[in-house]
């Protein structure tokens, strides 16, 4: 496959709008569970906290799924078969968040977001993801961050 060199993450344009609206769209419930705790009563709290941690291990999955996409696209290329392993590790991070304390679910998922992001910049010359794949993957890894960052405050504030 060709080599081409990743666009610089600030760039969406090129993005097509079928990619770009369902992905920002998709941070709109790691926003809501991070933000609602300061307008709803302390009851919800566990709720939303379980819920933000739930949706952002299903969304570390299919980031890491891409991977599996990638190893079918390429899968006479030598290096399909560390995709379709790679392509796992991410939902199986996400399941192990699952089970510790809120805020140590949110830094290991973001630890995870932060790795998937970085594993996809390295590869993406290697298998020609479009460039704009990388400008919107860093827009809304950085959301997502975001949002855990927003939830870790809010945790903090509303106890």
């Amino acid at each position: 496959m060709n080599a081409r060199v990743p666009a610089s993450a600030g760039v969406l344009l090129g993005a097509p709008h079928a990619a770009l609206w369902p992905g920002l769209a998709g941070l709109m419930p790691l926003l809501a569970c991070a933000v609602l705790p300061l307008f709803l009563d302390a009851g919800w709290h566990p709720l939303l906290q379980r819920a933000l941690v739930a949706y952002g291990a299903v969304i570390l999955a299919f980031v890491g799924a891409i991977h599996w996409g990638i190893g079918l696209m390429a899968a006479r290329e030598p290096a399909a078969g560390a995709r379709f392993a790679w392509s796992v590790l991410p939902a199986m991070w996400g399941w192990f968040a699952l089970f510790p304390s809120f805020l140590v679910s949110l830094g290991m998922l973001g630890t995870g977001f932060i790795v998937q992001l970085t594993v996809d910049w390295r590869v993406a010359g290697t298998f020609g993801l479009p460039a704009w794949y990388l400008a919107l993957r860093s827009w809304l890894t950085s959301g997502v961050l975001l949002a855990f960052l927003l939830a870790s405050f809010v945790t903090a504030v509303a106890a």
